[in-house]
């Protein structure tokens, strides 16, 4: 299955989604790095810069998408895992519940390359 296909099945999870993303960005990284290889191998070291220009906009959504995965699957764990470990106690009580009923994950909601 394609990512489009992942992508507009409305059985896809977040997760999931964002998992099919990810393989088109490392797609699209490996195009870019291949064509900049091209380009230098071909004397066009204007054009191979030009692509480099691409290839670290490509980085940063890569990074960004796997940033957003990695909370999605740590908040899918919370979602999952703390009813249980915090059975016995009181939503109300327990310092992961929120108002809205979330479970709060401070070191997974933390962006990358920031302090909690």
């Amino acid at each position: 299955m394609g990512a489009l296909q992942v992508l507009a099945d409305p059985r896809t999870s977040l997760a999931q989604g964002l998992h099919a993303i990810i393989v088109a960005e490392m797609v699209d990284n490996d195009g870019w790095e291949m064509l900049i290889r091209l380009a230098r191998d071909l004397g066009h070291t204007p054009l191979a810069t030009r692509f480099n220009t691409a290839l670290d906009h490509e980085q940063r959504h890569l990074q960004m998408v796997r940033a957003w995965l990695s909370r999605e699957v740590a908040l899918e764990a919370n979602r999952e895992l703390m009813p249980k470990l915090c059975r016995g106690s009181r939503q109300d009580e327990h310092p992961f519940w929120l108002e809205r009923g979330y479970l709060r994950a401070p070191v997974f909601l933390t962006p990358p390359g920031r302090d909690a």
